[in-house]
């Protein structure tokens, strides 16, 4: 063993073997996403290699779609002059479009007392002065820079009526009137919202976008709506929008009926609309069209409710509670009612399993969600199974084989809320230069300094077949060392990682070429050596 370890390059290739050797164990006992991200890293520095030898934008391909380096140049749009009390959002895309997978864009404010801004570059007026946005990809490190000023102008939201289609009639003979309403829209959304009007000339009720009013006398009736903005980025402000109503004086029936709901109290489930009856016909009967007028206004923007000829109809996609007045008109002015309602789950008309991707890549995290009308369900309230891989209860499904993943998904609670859905398992760029270059170069290196050292080792034992048995324990050892790191990715040692046989044929195939390398080199040596001993033979 001595003249094994006589040479220095020998003991250094033992070492390097048997440091490739733990590196690649090690790399089998890691998670998913550790093995992803090690993947992105390798095919980032093969990009940035091919692009520093042949000065040219590298472009990788997966499923046909480009997948540029970096970009050239970064568009910004936004406006250079602001006033405080106001959000201003900038617009920022990559140039040329491409998909660039691996940059991010970045905001900074030069001076954050004048400006700050988010990293969704939603800028913030702070006090008047001058500052500078740069907007900046922190892969490639291109920016722009935009100068942006802002002024002292005190912003007040506007709020815009929508002249009545209908004219605003009172009876002074018996004190009736009807409901009308006028639309309304708001440039910046308010904390709180309220009406100003006196009671003894009309009642106002404020719903989404609309306001209901009912005149109790006629002629011009003046009242404000005040709204209260918290905060507005950095400032607390209140501020008053008055709108007056011109009321003709008309004679119009009596109100005989009160109305009146059969129940103040629904329990119902998203997939079937709760009722309660009233004496809505009994109440209407010889009434105008204006005076028969019910309108709703509840808390919860999930629920739809309406009148149904004498029944009043709750209909909601998502679980919760809402509280729900139920207004009509009276001899005396707008009464209500106050009605609570209770949603549970129930199976939706309308439910699919949506995806982040198209397809999913094989042995990644592949993320999926239940939709049903239109609303996203909690994915921990199913059971989650496949025909490929593993799915996890939080959505997450890592397939173990190319071709398709169908995923079934059963609600917990609510009986028949089952979906399946199948996607496409694919393998990504990052996954085609991970085994292919990476699993070959990996292997290639580790067979590179195995061959020396069982070829050194040989050459003690039995010298005359150094070469043939130097490559056989060399091929040996790379597929029990390829053998033993896909084991070791099974479920028992790691997390969304499954063993493959093409993984251990692309690590043999990176050992081969390893072992022909030294062939070859050695097969040159000896014809060198030969030649010279020919020519010393000749020239003696």
């Amino acid at each position: 063993m001595k003249k094994f370890f006589a040479k220095k390059f020998t003991v250094l290739c033992l070492i390097m073997y048997l440091l490739t050797t733990a590196f690649i164990y090690s790399s089998s006992f890691k998670g998913n996403e550790d093995s992803k991200r090690q993947s992105l890293s390798i095919s980032n520095l093969i990009s940035n290699v091919i692009e520093f030898f042949s000065n040219d934008k590298v472009v990788l391909k997966d499923e046909g779609k480009d997948k540029t380096l970096y970009p050239e140049t970064i568009d910004v749009q936004i406006s250079s002059e602001m006033f405080v009390g106001k959000i201003w959002k900038t617009s920022a895309k990559f140039k040329p479009d491409g998909n660039y997978t691996l940059s991010t864009i970045v905001y900074s404010s030069s001076n954050e007392s004048v400006f700050t801004v988010d990293e969704d570059g939603v800028i913030t007026p702070i006090a008047p002065g001058t500052a500078t946005l740069t907007v900046e990809d922190s892969f490639s490190k291109i920016s722009t820079q935009k100068q942006i000023t802002v002024t002292d102008e005190v912003y007040v939201p506007k709020v815009t009526f929508t002249p009545m289609e209908e004219t605003p009639y009172f009876s002074s003979g018996n004190g009736a009137s009807g409901v009308y309403s006028i639309d309304y829209k708001y440039e910046v959304a308010q904390n709180k919202l309220t009406a100003d009007y006196d009671e003894t000339e009309c009642d106002v009720t404020l719903g989404k976008d609309q306001i209901f009013f009912y005149p109790k006398k006629s002629g011009a009736i003046t009242f404000n709506i005040v709204t209260t903005f918290d905060n507005l980025n950095g400032k607390n402000q209140t501020h008053s929008y008055p709108f007056t109503v011109n009321v003709t004086e008309k004679a119009m029936p009596s109100f005989n009926k009160d109305f009146a709901l059969s129940s103040t109290t629904v329990d119902m489930r998203t997939s079937e609309a709760g009722v309660i009856s009233t004496n809505y016909t009994e109440f209407a009967s010889g009434l105008d069209d204006t005076q028969k007028r019910i309108f709703f206004v509840n808390n919860n923007k999930h629920l739809k409710v309406y009148l149904d000829g004498d029944d009043v109809k709750f209909e909601s996609t998502k679980v919760g509670t809402a509280t729900v007045k139920l207004y009509y008109p009276t001899a005396s002015g707008l009464k209500s009612q106050t009605v609570n309602v209770t949603i549970t789950q129930g199976v939706p008309k309308e439910m699919k399993i949506v995806a982040t991707n198209d397809y999913a890549i094989l042995n990644s995290k592949f993320t999926l969600s239940v939709v049903g009308d239109g609303e996203v369900f909690k994915t921990e309230d199913f059971i989650w199974t496949t025909d490929n891989g593993k799915v996890y209860n939080n959505g997450f499904l890592f397939a173990s084989e190319r071709g398709e993943a169908t995923v079934t998904v059963k609600h917990k609670t609510v009986e028949g809320f089952t979906v399946s859905a199948t996607f496409p398992v694919k393998l990504s760029y990052a996954t085609y230069v991970r085994k292919i270059v990476g699993h070959t170069g990996l292997f290639f290196i580790h067979a590179f300094f195995g061959f020396v050292v069982f070829y050194r080792l040989i050459e003690v034992l039995k010298p005359l077949m150094k070469k043939r048995l130097g490559s056989i324990l060399t091929f040996a050892s790379t597929m029990i060392t390829a053998g033993l790191s896909e084991f070791f990715q099974s479920g028992l040692f790691t997390d969304g990682r499954t063993p493959t046989f093409t993984d251990v044929l692309i690590d043999a195939f990176g050992g081969a070429l390893a072992i022909a390398f030294w062939l070859i080199l050695l097969r040159w040596k000896e014809k060198r050596n030969n030649k010279k001993q020919i020519a010393s033979a000749t020239a003696e």
